[in-house]
């Protein structure tokens, strides 16, 4: 048996490196945007998640507010507080039930679970924003006050 030499030694490592860094880009376009919705999937849900103190807060001040205000008033805070907690909810049901490693062995199979509930994850976050809005715009009211914008008017400067 023939043994490599230290120059064919180094020629046989960088022949490896190349088969292997050559293997590592050969992933699949699907490989690649099934590691990118897993990611998406991921940042959506955080920033949605963030937002549970924020749905908490809101809770609290429209219970408040509740008792002593006027029977309409009170349905609305009503209604709100209903959809405040819907929203709560419907982020942890979606916690309890996402599978964040992979579901199927194929990966066209786990790719379009990810992107169903990249779907999934987006509305709640989406719900859970125009919620948070109704909610501060039922305070403002009932404080008085307008609503609060995110908009500013050149007046605002």
């Amino acid at each position: 048996m023939r043994t490599l030499t230290r120059p064919g030694r180094i020629w046989a490592a960088a022949l490896c490196l190349l088969m292997i860094l050559g293997a590592a880009g050969c992933e699949s376009r699907l490989e690649q945007e099934n590691r990118a919705l897993h990611k998406q999937v991921n940042e959506v849900h955080d920033e949605a998640m963030a937002k549970s103190g924020e749905l908490y807060d809101l809770r609290i001040r429209l219970r408040g507010r509740l008792e002593h205000s006027p029977p309409e008033q009170q349905r609305a805070i009503t209604e709100v507080l209903v959809e405040l907690e819907n929203a709560d909810e419907a982020m942890f049901d979606w916690m309890r039930t996402y599978q964040p490693l992979a579901v199927d062995d194929s990966i066209a199979a786990d790719t379009d679970y990810r992107r169903t509930e990249l779907a999934k994850i987006a509305a709640i976050g989406d719900d859970t924003e125009a919620v948070i809005a109704r909610a501060e715009s039922l305070l403002a009211q009932i404080s008085g006050k307008a609503p609060m914008t995110n908009h500013h008017t050149p007046e605002d400067n």
